[in-house]
């Protein structure tokens, strides 16, 4: 469902499934920071407000 050239979700193939990248979330890279982890969860695990990373596999 993704253009390997552009790396976003590829239209035609979208259209033909009655979609658009609206029913989707941005596309991510693997490895890319994404957010940080909010206070109130780092506090009740007794964590830093460390990044949050995409992550994952093609196949996924």
């Amino acid at each position: 469902m993704t253009n390997l050239i552009s790396g976003n979700w590829d239209p035609s193939i979208l259209a033909s499934l009655g979609l658009s990248n609206n029913h989707f979330p941005p596309m991510r890279y693997a490895g890319e920071k994404v957010g940080k982890l909010r206070t109130p969860l780092a506090q009740k695990w007794g964590l830093n407000p460390v990044p949050v990373i995409s992550c994952g596999h093609d196949t996924q």
